[in-house]
């Protein structure tokens, strides 16, 4: 009977023992998610547009903008279709060599560009 007793309480205290962590992981999540949606409706300031044109493209498109202002994109113009970086309001075009195709598509706070290019 000793036995019975013993495994029915080591039972209990391992039941009671998950609750008390699935409780605390449940108001773990829920912190979490609170705190997300509370910082993400927090905007430091009220969000501006500007037009991005190329000069002499005919279809201009931005794929990512780091903090510090600089953009990186894509634009095709007569010549096919290339990467850019916008810097200070300065447009360089990016053409990887003997590509069909390049793009721009991000850029970190060093101002180093990540893209893509397809072969002719």
């Amino acid at each position: 009977m000793n036995n019975q007793f013993d495994e029915l309480t080591k039972n209990l205290a391992q039941s009671v023992t998950r609750r008390a962590a699935l409780k605390k992981f449940g108001v773990g999540v829920a912190g979490m998610a609170l705190a997300c949606f509370g910082l993400a409706n927090h905007a430091q300031a009220d969000p501006t547009f500007t037009t991005l044109d190329f000069p002499g493209a005919g279809v201009t498109a931005a794929t990512d903008i780091n903090d510090n202002g600089q953009i990186t994109g894509w634009h095709i113009d007569s010549s096919g279709f290339h990467g850019f970086l916008l810097n200070s309001g300065t447009y360089t075009s990016i053409t990887f060599p003997g590509a069909g195709h390049t793009s721009a598509l991000g850029i970190n706070a060093n101002g180093d560009v990540v893209g893509a290019y397809n072969v002719k």
